[in-house]
């Protein structure tokens, strides 16, 4: 999977808030509302994707391995 790698952070300007990562800019015109969670989207998938085989190990794990799978499958642009 292809994204901007490394660290995200928030810039607020003057008249617009932008999610930036190693001198690039990932998105403009985002709400502050809305910058914290995309800002820590890199750093959540490979959270979910460090857990992603937990689940098998322990059949109480099921609902929350399906529940990774659907969060992963959607970073990914595979699920809706």
């Amino acid at each position: 999977m292809e994204y901007t790698k490394g660290e995200w952070w928030i810039e607020f300007h003057d008249c617009h808030t932008t999610i930036e990562a190693e001198s690039q800019t990932v998105c403009t015109d985002v709400s502050n509302c809305d910058a914290h969670l995309i800002a820590a989207a890199p750093d959540m998938y490979e959270a979910l994707k460090s857990l992603e085989g937990y689940g098998r190990k322990y059949p109480c794990g099921v609902p929350f391995r399906d529940k990774i799978k659907i969060a992963l499958a959607k970073a990914e642009g595979k699920g809706e």
